[in-house]
């Protein structure tokens, strides 16, 4: 298994506070049959901005000590950005990673809504020749409440990575319903961990992939883990397209939002 979103790295963000919760996430991980992590500190301007030298400098401190207690885990490079109006100009100046210097982006918004100029912004990033990952919508307030407005950034080639412990509940049961809703109406391309320490948020994926086994099969589980492969070798992904309607607490909500979004282009 391969997870694209970890915050494995000590001393850069909310992550690993120290070098031993680093290595003891790192064994975590491969015990649940994780064999390959991208590290993803936050990028976010005023409060984490480390620099790509920091971070891959701890990247093979890491790498090294991993493979001198023979442990079979190899740590790739990356960053979560925030965004805002900033992020665009800071990724043309190379200040971030992109997913193990891919095509691929992992962006994250507030908790509370996805901006209004968002759009704006994405579609400017893909004119760079990058494809964000929205990184945990079904942790976004309004997504909870409506999953059908994550359909417009999917129709203009948003991928997104759902949380493995929000599917399993541990962000709450409003989450997980949203979760489930996601990953019901295809709109989910791959699953990670965004682990942040070795306690409460540690790298599992496999309980996860369980879980959607259950809800969609291990057709869709095959899937995601290939979609998650082809991200880091940077190979072309297909636009999923999303079902509109299956839960009657949204209704047709979402076909309304595709055709204003449509008629907006």
């Amino acid at each position: 298994m391969i997870d694209i979103h970890n915050h494995i790295l000590w001393g850069i963000d909310d992550g690993a506070k120290d070098f031993e919760e680093s290595l003891a996430m790192a064994k975590i991980a491969v015990e649940d049959g994780i064999k390959q992590i991208v590290a993803t500190p936050h990028f976010m301007n005023g409060t984490y901005k480390s620099s790509k030298e920091n971070i891959k400098e701890k990247a093979d401190i890491l790498n090294k000590k991993l493979k001198g207690e023979n442990i079979d885990l190899e740590i790739l490079l990356g960053n979560e950005v925030f965004l805002n109006i900033d992020s665009v100009e800071k990724i043309k100046k190379g200040e971030v990673y992109s997913i193990n210097n891919t095509k691929y982006i992992l962006i994250e918004f507030s908790f509370m809504n996805i901006p209004q100029n968002a759009d704006r912004i994405i579609h400017q990033m893909m004119k760079e020749g990058y494809r964000p990952i929205i990184a945990h919508p079904e942790r976004i307030s309004s997504v909870v409440e409506d999953p059908s407005i994550l359909i417009p950034y999917i129709e203009m080639g948003c991928m997104t990575q759902i949380t493995s412990g929000s599917i399993l509940g541990y962000f709450g049961d409003k989450v997980k319903k949203a979760s489930e809703e996601i990953i019901k109406r295809d709109m989910a391309y791959t699953i990670a961990s965004d682990a942040h320490n070795s306690k409460t948020r540690k790298p599992k994926l496999s309980k996860a992939y369980s879980r959607i086994a259950e809800i969609s099969g291990e057709k869709y589980v095959k899937e995601l883990k290939r979609r998650t492969y082809q991200i880091i070798y940077d190979k072309d992904i297909e636009y999923l397209e999303p079902k509109v309607t299956i839960d009657k607490r949204w209704g047709n909500s979402g076909l309304s939002i595709v055709n204003k979004w449509l008629k907006k282009k």
